[in-house]
C-alpha cells in the first residue's frame, strides 16, 4: 500500500491518505533470469551469406524498369539520361511535381523555372506538357469524331422505314 500526503485536497497538511493498487507483480525477477539467461550465451556471428541476405534485404535499393524505354528508373530522383522516354515516364509519376511547374511556369515565367529546376527540367518540362497537350487535343477529335459517326448512322437509319418500326 501507498501512502502520500496531498496538500492541496486534505483539510490538514498533517492528514495521510491510504490507496491500494491491489496485487503487485514482481517484473524483475523474471526479466533478471532472462537477461542471465542472455549473457550466458555467447554473441551469434554472421556468416557471409547471412549478412549478404541481409544486407539485400534492408539496404539494397532496387530501381525498376521504365515501362516505355527499358532503362533503369530511380523512382525520387530525376533521370539522368537524355532519354526523353525516361522523363515522360518520370513526370508522369510525380503529379504534384508537374502541378507545382506548372503553376510556377505560369505566373513566374521560364527563367524562373530554370533557377528552381535547371535547364534540363525545364526543357523535358516543357516537351512533357507539349505531349499531354497534343494527347488531349488528339482525344477530343476521336470524340467528336465518334459522335458525327453516331449521328450519320442514326440518319441512314431513318431512310429505312422498315427497321423503325
Amino acid at each position: 500500500m501507498d501512502t502520500y500526503t496531498d496538500v492541496e485536497k486534505l483539510d490538514s497538511p498533517s492528514q495521510e491518505v491510504t490507496v491500494d493498487h491491489g496485487p503487485v507483480a514482481e517484473p524483475c525477477r523474471g526479466v533478471a533470469k532472462i537477461l542471465a539467461d542472455d549473457a550466458a550465451k555467447p554473441p551469434q556471428t554472421l556468416t557471409e551469406t547471412q549478412f549478404r541476405a541481409l544486407r539485400k534485404q534492408y539496404f539494397t535499393i532496387r530501381h525498376p524498369r521504365a515501362p516505355i524505354c527499358g532503362h533503369k528508373m530511380d523512382v525520387l530522383n530525376e533521370p539522368r539520361t537524355g532519354c526523353e522516354l525516361c522523363w515522360y515516364a518520370w513526370l508522369n509519376m510525380h503529379g504534384d511535381l508537374v502541378q507545382t511547374a506548372d503553376r510556377a511556369y505560369q505566373e513566374q515565367g521560364e527563367k524562373f523555372l530554370i533557377a528552381m529546376r535547371g535547364r534540363v527540367f525545364v526543357r523535358m518540362f516543357l516537351r512533357f506538357m507539349s505531349t499531354l497537350a497534343r494527347l488531349k487535343q488528339e482525344a477530343e477529335q476521336i470524340e467528336r469524331e465518334k459522335c458525327t459517326s453516331e449521328t450519320t448512322k442514326e440518319s441512314n437509319l431513318d431512310d429505312y422505314p422498315l427497321l423503325n418500326g
